[in-house]
This record gives C-alpha cells, sequence and structure tokens, in this order.
C-alpha cells in the first residue's frame, strides 16, 4: 500500500511531504511553505491535495501530520536510499 500511494504522488506533493519531515511531529502549512520557498497560497493547494488523498490530516489549523501509518517513516527510508 505505501509503494502504491508513494507512486501516485506528484512531485510537488512529495516536495510537500519532505519538507514535513524536518519535523518530529505535525507541522505547520507555514514552515513548510518557508522550508519549499513558497507562498502560504501554494502550499495550501497541495495541502488540500494531500488531505482530499488521506494523506494528511489536518491536527489543527493551519497544523497537519501523516495520517497514513508509517507513510513518515516510509519517506525518511526512501530519502535515505536516494
Amino acid at each position: 500500500m505505501l509503494d502504491a500511494t508513494y507512486r501516485e504522488l506528484s512531485e510537488d506533493d512529495l516536495r510537500f511531504l519532505t519538507a514535513m519531515l524536518e519535523d518530529e511531529g505535525a507541522s505547520r502549512v507555514s514552515d513548510i511553505a518557508h522550508r519549499l520557498g513558497v507562498s502560504s497560497g501554494y502550499a495550501a493547494q497541495y495541502k488540500r491535495r494531500l488531505l482530499e488523498q488521506g494523506v494528511i490530516g489536518e491536527r489543527g489549523r493551519g497544523i497537519v501530520d501523516f495520517d497514513i501509518p508509517f507513510f513518515r517513516e516510509y519517506l525518511e527510508g526512501m530519502e535515505k536510499s536516494d
């Protein structure tokens, strides 16, 4: 399931998720936007896409975290293998 989810994500989806890896837990969308060097509005588009896909979930206003069990660890492993 994790491989299939990974393959369905766009390059920008993956950039957003990779930026989330810098946080121990939940991430602020404003921090993600800053890390990516994009506007908050641009980051919000990808937040919405990933919410709709069920990859991430909201944990408060402007705060998101991974919703798919072990997907954070999966992405961390993919980052190390590159």
